[in-house]
């Protein structure tokens, strides 16, 4: 490739930007984040966050971060519940083998 590197520059960066070795033994694929509220964006603790149709879930913790690990590969999604709040589901959310997805969200605490 080093040949390429003066005379086709864009072939060689293009080639090195998608050139991504994983390691899946050694490499999480997971999903993590902060859960805060909507009102005062403080984050929210004891918060339950689940892969929707799987058993895999988390609780938040007293900054409201959550990791969700062993997630598999492709397009998932979340649900997060807490006494108080209104449940939420976020879609879509695109899992690579060997990354971390961060995945952050606000939720709104239900009237009194």
């Amino acid at each position: 490739m080093g040949q390429f590197r003066t005379s086709n520059e864009d072939f060689y960066n293009t080639y090195q930007n998608n050139r991504i070795i994983v390691d899946p033994g050694t490499s999480a694929t997971q999903i993590a984040g902060t859960i805060t509220s909507t009102v005062n964006n403080q984050p929210v603790s004891g918060a339950t966050v689940q892969l929707v149709g799987n058993g895999i879930s988390n609780i938040t913790d007293a900054e409201g971060n959550y990791i969700l690990k062993s997630v598999a590969i492709g397009t998932q999604s979340i649900k997060i519940s807490k006494a108080g709040f209104s449940d939420d589901v976020i879609d879509n959310i695109s899992v690579k083998l060997g990354k971390t997805v961060s995945v952050d969200a606000e939720i709104n605490p239900v009237p009194a």
